[in-house]
């Protein structure tokens, strides 16, 4: 707001001195009269000048006179503001200060840049203090006037005292603190470390600190056993490899895509069981150009319909994923089963739509016929009365609206139906998640996606400048809210999942009506939240330094952690966070989290691992382990590094990876076991050049052990696991 004034000022004053000089009579001024030569010349007091000035002014004169004032006023207006500038800054050095080392104010900012903001201050309410009596009180502004000289002290003054609270500061920073600064600085570093953790919800009770002894035992069959439900669910179909798989065999029909591949859990057979789900939707791009008319992209393909769900680790004899969703009708196990299998708002779809028209809608393939439906929901804007077809027509079909013969009273239009920008439109204060995910809730479909309230402006918290852009700059992030988007009806529900953050209860104060606590989201939805991506990202790439709450080893950045590596295709790319089911140490059951190794910064060995738990009471409490000191675990790039060196792989993978097809290297996951020990996991595949679809060849197993490790690979996990046992 001040910076806004302040602009405004300066446009201001800039005109308030070109109308002057352009269109006032240059006779007028006072510099070319008799009496400010007097005034120049010769010792005058207040009141000879104001008598003079009296008797010689002539019109154009009096308007400079009115001019001038005008302008004193704007300059003290300027002043001020500059005052209220250096004011409110003096409490911004806690958010953003001078120091590179600390977040928020350090040793130079409290001791020296204060202090130089209260002189700065002072002397710009001074300035406007002496330039508002003068336009005030004439005989003073025209003392000032008549006589240049006195000005010079007051600006000198301001002169003198502006430049030495602008150069002392940084020169105590350079002379002094600079050669002292860890002394200096450390009680600035304990603030700076624990204002960071607390912005990004690394301290406190949802956060526990565990040390993590890696167990030096090879496995035994005894110890597979007693992970049956971890290794269960340990994942070997990547969703980027998945995708295009599902849409080859699940597609159906050209025009039907999949929007992404998400994972989850259901109970299938009695059982939490983990899976990856992905939604059918309209691609209305692909239908033939033929059937790209009015009727068909507006009254008949309104629709997506059904999810195909597949469990993580699991294949038939063609290799091939086992599918738990599928086809159209939809067929599905456990609670994957819905009633309804339309999606009228999804992740792709964007195009508005016509429903409850004379022309039925399609819904989906049946043989050599199509289903054909007509929507049964409440979304939408009815079409009941001439004004509403009339802004309805304004901004998307026109007349087709009045002249068409399609439309009854009982029409409605479907508008915004991706589920981001509706959303975004309602809530346009919060951040979304990038990766929106489906959920079959019984009797439909729903969307859930996750929604941050951030800051720029916490004290003593560093900012964010990770590799998501989206949150770059931001030193403070919570996941407040859950939005739900019904899938059939298009309603959207804000579930506030943290009272303890102020942004959004300040929210719900002024939006009472659109925010519902988290108690009132159904059960069938609640058993579906997760730990987000976009904030465990931001954690974990946080922690990685943060983690660090010793001054002196925080300053030399001894023991800073980062993201890992991994090889994609045929090139490197970082490690992503992933759902796991597993057991962690001290836990009475397996649990559906979200984990992330991290390993030590510019080398290959593992440091520790990060988890965001989902389920029940534990929704939102993170877990940190680290591996002792002066142990060595491999690293996700180490371990692919030994499998390309090993030569019971190297040669297959050689041979593979040519003769129109490509190798694929899926994510490689680290999963802990129960007792302490660590393996990991990672698909390979190859993608033939002909269909462009990647085929599961090999699954490789690895046990992680202290300076050591075993790796095996099969057509199958658990033959994996016999080799390696």
């Amino acid at each position: 707001m001040v910076s806004i004034v302040t602009t405004v000022l300066v446009i201001t004053i800039a005109l308030w001195a070109l109308i002057g000089l352009a269109f006032h009579p240059a006779s007028g001024r006072p510099w070319h009269q008799p009496a400010y030569r007097l005034g120049w010349s010769g010792r005058r007091s207040l009141r000879v000048i104001d008598t003079i000035d009296a008797g010689s002014w002539t019109e154009s004169e009096t308007i400079w006179r009115g001019w001038l004032r005008e302008g004193m006023a704007l300059v003290a207006l300027f002043c001020v503001a500059m005052g209220a500038a250096r004011f409110l800054g003096r409490y911004h050095l806690v958010i953003n200060g001078h120091s590179t080392v600390v977040a928020g104010g350090s040793y130079a900012d409290i001791y020296f840049w204060v202090p130089a903001y209260d002189v700065i201050m002072v002397c710009w309410f001074a300035a406007a203090i002496i330039l508002a009596l003068a336009a005030a009180v004439p005989r003073l502004g025209n003392w000032l006037v008549m006589r240049p000289s006195r000005w010079v002290l007051p600006c000198g003054l301001f002169a003198i005292l502006y430049g030495a609270a602008v150069i002392v500061p940084p020169a105590v920073e350079q002379l002094y603190v600079g050669p002292n600064q860890i002394t200096l600085e450390r009680p600035f570093l304990l603030r700076s470390i624990a204002g960071t953790r607390e912005a990004y919800n690394l301290d406190g009770p949802s956060v526990e600190e565990q040390e993590f002894a890696v167990s030096a035992v090879p496995l035994a069959r005894q110890d597979l056993d007693k992970n049956g439900p971890t290794l269960q669910d340990a994942r070997i179909w990547d969703w980027r490899a998945l995708e295009p798989q599902l849409q080859q065999i699940q597609g159906l029909r050209p025009y039907y895509t999949f929007a992404g591949v998400d994972i989850d859990r259901y109970i299938i057979d009695g059982a939490e069981r983990q899976v990856l789900i992905t939604a059918r939707e309209l691609n209305l791009e692909k239908l033939p150009d033929q059937a790209r008319v009015w009727v068909n992209l507006a009254l008949k393909f309104t629709h997506g319909y059904g999810a195909v769900a597949v469990p993580v680790n699991e294949m038939d004899g063609r290799g091939n994923p086992v599918l738990w969703a599928h086809d159209i009708p939809i067929e599905a196990k456990g609670d994957l089963a819905v009633t309804h299998g339309a999606i009228y708002y999804g992740a792709l779809t964007r195009d508005r739509v016509y429903v409850r028209t004379t022309e039925k809608e399609f819904d989906f393939p049946q043989g050599q016929v199509n289903a054909e439906t007509v929507y049964d929901g409440n979304g939408g804007i009815p079409l009941t009365s001439f004004w509403r077809r009339l802004v309805v027509a304004h901004e998307c079909d026109g007349l087709r609206l009045f002249i068409s013969g399609y439309f009854v009273p009982e029409s409605r239009v479907l508008l915004r139906r991706n589920i981001v920008e509706r959303v975004e439109r309602l809530a346009p204060f919060l951040i979304f998640d990038h990766d929106p995910y489906i959920v079959a809730d019984g009797d439909h479909y729903s969307y859930i996606i996750d929604a941050y309230t951030a800051s720029t402006n916490y004290p003593y918290s560093d900012g964010y400048h990770g590799s998501l852009p989206q949150l770059h700059g931001r030193n403070y992030l919570r996941n407040s809210v859950k939005a739900v988007v019904d899938a059939y009806n298009g309603s959207v529900t804000f579930y506030v999942f943290d009272n303890r953050d102020p942004i959004i209860r300040a929210y719900w104060q002024m939006l009472p009506g659109l925010f519902r606590d988290r108690s009132a989201m159904p059960q069938n939805l609640q058993r579906h939240i997760r730990y987000p991506e976009d904030l465990f990202t931001v954690q974990a790439e946080m922690y990685g330094t943060y983690h660090m709450t010793d001054p002196m080893t925080f300053y030399n950045r001894e023991d800073r952690w980062e993201v890992p590596r991994e090889l994609y295709r045929d090139r490197e790319i970082e490690v992503t966070p992933y759902y796991v089911i597993t057991q962690l140490p001290n836990a009475e059951k397996p649990e559906f989290l979200l984990m992330l190794p991290l390993s030590v910064a510019g080398k290959n060995q593992m440091a520790g691992w990060l988890a965001g738990l989902s389920d029940g009471e534990n929704y939102g409490k993170m877990v940190a382990f680290r591996f002792p000191k002066g142990t060595f675990i491999d690293g996700p790039a180490q371990v692919e590094s030994r499998i390309n060196s090993d030569i019971r792989f190297s040669g297959d993978l050689t041979l593979w990876d040519q003769h129109g097809s490509q190798v694929i290297r899926g994510n490689l996951i680290v999963l802990p076991l129960n007792g302490n020990q660590l393996i990991a996991i990672e698909p390979v595949y190859i993608k033939a050049e002909q269909t462009k679809i990647p085929t599961l060849a090999r699954v490789v197993l690895a046990q992680l052990l202290p300076d050591d490790r075993k790796i095996e690979w099969a057509s199958r996990l658990k033959d994996a696991e016999d080799l390696l046992v």
